[in-house]
């Protein structure tokens, strides 16, 4: 766990309310990271526990020292008043059988090396019902100097009982010109690159940092190249082109994933957030031929093009059939099935 850059998350009321809740001893025993996918809500879910945990905060308890042994033993993942609970690499859900396995062995003992012990569960939404139960009877009756922050990209997919028992803190994006900022600043991209990267990310700067770590980005360029060249040429009811790219970014996703099927979804995703960005300005372009709210600023020319030869229904068409295929993808539906939806 590397020392966190708090600028680039952008979310000073967050770590203000945080720090004051630490520097004044009123700490509550749950918290409710809440906001979309991208934010940066685990990194500063491990910021804050590393925060708690530090025993000698610097900064007027704004920053770990990081020299402690709690802090040593926290970057190196063996600090036992410490538990994170994510998706298993082979599952899609949290299951009761994963709780008992890992929170029911922590709930057992007291602090060993701290005052407090902490638990961070994150994509706490993908909690299967009988172990989101048995969390909620947790949050009932806390034991005592347990801190559990749980982290959802949907709140509203979690119980009224759940939420009336944390803290909740909401998360928020950035704007486009924060985002394009700190990637110019922190990572050193050219400004067009960053400006496309913040667009594509809707202000999600952990989306726009996975676009260049996993090369989507680069990806993207070939993929809407493809695209643009198919729609032009109204060739894919015929030969299915299309979905055969799309097959062998899968395969290529299946690879590089090592077979970790919550890797393989997420990679999918991103191409069809990708492909559905690109239908979206297409429609933009249709209904407003106004290229100051298209995302996709380097297909400008192309999506004129296609803008003439679509109609505004067979673009929503598109969209409808995109977002279908994301839910398909959502609910656990083997992504080697749904491409082919696209364009049905």
């Amino acid at each position: 766990m590397s020392e966190i850059n708090l600028d680039l998350y952008n979310q000073p009321k967050t770590i203000e309310f945080l720090v004051n809740s630490l520097r004044h001893n009123r700490l509550a025993h749950s918290y409710l990271f809440s906001g979309v996918e991208g934010l940066g809500k685990l990194e500063i879910a491990r910021y804050f526990v590393k925060l708690i945990q530090c025993l000698n905060p610097k900064d007027d308890y704004r920053t770990p020292c990081g020299e402690c042994g709690n802090c040593r033993k926290i970057e190196q993942g063996i600090f036992v008043d410490n538990l994170e609970i994510d998706i298993a690499e082979d599952k899609t859900t949290i299951s009761i059988d994963q709780f008992r396995e890992e929170l029911g062995k922590f709930l057992k003992y007291s602090a060993n090396e701290s005052r407090y012990k902490t638990c961070i569960i994150n994509q706490f939404e993908k909690t299967r019902e009988e172990a989101m139960s048995a969390i909620l009877k947790t949050l009932e009756e806390p034991p005592k100097n347990f801190i559990f922050i749980l982290i959802t990209g949907n709140v509203n997919q979690l119980k009224q009982t759940i939420l009336s028992r944390c803290q909740l803190i909401k998360f928020r994006e950035q704007t486009l010109e924060q985002v394009e900022s700190r990637l110019i600043k922190y990572y050193n991209l050219d400004k067009p690159k960053a400006r496309t990267l913040a667009l594509l990310s809707a202000g999600r700067i952990k989306t726009a940092l996975s676009y260049i770590e996993s090369d989507i980005y680069n990806q993207r360029v070939l993929l809407l190249e493809k695209l643009s060249k198919i729609l032009l040429e109204k060739s894919f009811f015929e030969n299915h082109c299309f979905y055969n790219f799309i097959a062998a970014n899968f395969l290529k996703a299946d690879k590089e994933s090592d077979g970790k099927l919550k890797d393989k979804r997420k990679k999918i995703m991103y191409l069809l957030d990708i492909i559905l960005h690109f239908f979206r300005d297409l429609l933009v372009i249709k209904q407003f031929n106004d290229k100051r709210f298209i995302l996709n600023i380097d297909f400008e020319k192309d999506l004129k093009k296609l803008s003439e030869n679509y109609s505004q229904l067979e673009i929503q068409k598109f969209i409808h059939n995109t977002i279908y295929c994301e839910k398909l993808l959502y609910f656990n539906v083997n992504p080697n099935m749904i491409f082919e939806n696209i364009f049905l």
